[in-house]
């Protein structure tokens, strides 16, 4: 199990694993919270946009989304947005 984030009783969960937990939990949530039907990549846009409004640059971002290329990275943005980043 060593580096996996989300490890079930049997093991590690796969992509599949993940995505039906989230949306259980998404599901469950508050109608006033908005969150039916969230999944686990809506996060990970999620994450790298607070990231940006605080203050992080493209390299910080692109780091720890675990991203090889910034160019992975910049798509998670919309062009407007970009002007934001520290580094462009």
């Amino acid at each position: 199990m060593g580096d996996s984030l989300w490890v079930g009783k049997r093991g590690p969960l796969t992509v599949d694993g993940i995505t039906d937990v989230v949306l259980a939990t998404s599901n469950a949530a508050p109608e006033s919270a908005e969150l039916k039907g969230t999944r686990p990549h809506e996060l990970r846009h999620t994450y790298a946009t607070r990231l940006r409004e605080d203050g992080a640059d493209l390299e910080q971002i692109r780091a720890l989304l675990g991203h090889d290329s910034l160019d992975t990275t910049r798509r998670y943005f919309f062009p407007g947005e970009l002007r934001f980043l520290k580094d462009l």
